[in-house]
């Protein structure tokens, strides 16, 4: 069964661990457009599974791309916060989560990776050597309250804080 995972983004390296603390499981994941022009990027990124996004607005054929690898009973990476953290804190939840986990309606599972920011946090290009890195997963966020909400942004706004919630708790 499809199912939306929904994690922190401290590191480039997030990807890279989420899809290896879940070996058995082929993991899609939405990464910004502006990613796939610098020619090494737009190579790799494919193989890795992920798509382009425009983060400002969401494109029919983007939707039709995450509904297919769903309704496949592929798992989808998203990262609510929307971009990396500066400083290793989690930043707050943008409304496009929300949209997605309530439009696609498919089981969503929070997830953190802890560790990974000092490892290779924004601007470093260099890893350093770390311990304590891991994956932490978290129980279903229950949303089936939100849907077909009266003020679909305002569901959509706190389907997100509900998965950050999640997030943090973990």
């Amino acid at each position: 069964r499809g199912v939306l995972l929904a994690s922190n983004h401290a590191s480039v390296l997030d990807p890279v661990l989420i899809g290896s603390a879940i070996p058995d499981r082929r993991i899609s994941f939405l990464a910004k457009r502006e990613l796939f022009t610098p020619p090494f990027w737009s190579r790799l990124l494919p193989r890795l599974n992920a798509f382009p996004v425009d983060r400002s607005s969401l494109s029919p054929g983007t939707v039709r791309t995450m509904k297919r690898i769903l309704a496949g009973g592929g798992s989808l990476l998203v990262f609510p916060e929307g971009t990396r953290t500066r400083t290793g804190e989690l930043l707050p939840g943008r409304r496009g989560a929300g949209f997605l986990a309530l439009s696609l309606e498919v089981p969503v599972v929070p997830l953190r990776v802890r560790g990974s920011f000092p490892i290779l946090p924004p601007g470093r290009l260099i890893p350093r050597l770390a311990r304590g890195l891991r994956v932490v997963f978290g129980p279903e966020v229950p949303l089936s309250d939100l849907l077909g909400a009266a003020d679909p942004r305002a569901a959509q706004q706190a389907a997100s804080d509900r998965i950050m919630a999640a997030i943090s708790a973990l």
